[in-house]
């Protein structure tokens, strides 16, 4: 019992470890992209960087890439308000905020991305029966996807099949997020 409870302290002080400097990451891409932009005559962080020499050596994809992960520390500071509100909803009992990216903090603005990450980290139990849907029925739907021939028109590329999943998780989610109000 000592060695689990060992464990479980390691992993609370690494998880605050790791939340505190992507909390850091955060603040520190909101204040890098202010203090750019400050006194220019440039409202996006992209257009600026262009025109940077200190950028001059990175390729077009490495400055995008770089670009994306200060704008998206920029929205999850300006989103902070909304982030908090999606991941202390009730709904989301499976989810470890101390886990999280900046970009999972990006993603966690939209509700559907947290009802459907919630979803995905949820342990799957073994006993079938206990499912909250028919299984006759998932059956069938897998079945009209296969027959649809959507996964050979993809050459049944596994990568393309997860992407067309995601996108199906995605819309259902959306769809019984508007009809389903608990409270």
């Amino acid at each position: 019992m000592v060695l689990l409870h060992e464990l479980v302290e390691n992993e609370d002080r690494r998880l605050e470890k790791l939340h505190k400097a992507t909390l850091q990451l955060i603040i520190h891409g909101k204040a890098y992209k202010n203090s750019s932009l400050e006194n220019t005559n440039y409202q996006y962080f992209k257009s600026w960087a262009k025109t940077q020499e200190n950028f001059a050596h990175l390729s077009a994809k490495e400055l995008s890439k770089l670009c994306d992960k200060v704008n998206e520390a920029s929205v999850v500071f300006d989103s902070w308000d909304t982030i908090v509100n999606n991941l202390i909803d009730s709904r989301m009992d499976q989810i470890d905020a101390r886990r999280f990216s900046v970009r999972q903090f990006y993603m966690a603005k939209n509700i559907n991305w947290c009802l459907s990450y919630n979803e995905m980290l949820r342990k799957k139990g073994k006993n079938d029966d206990e499912a909250p849907y028919p299984e006759a029925q998932c059956n069938d739907i897998l079945q009209y996807i296969i027959n649809s021939g959507i996964l050979d028109d993809t050459d049944n590329n596994p990568q393309i099949a997860a992407i067309i999943g995601g996108r199906l998780q995605s819309d259902m989610v959306r769809r019984c997020n508007a009809r389903y109000r608990p409270y």
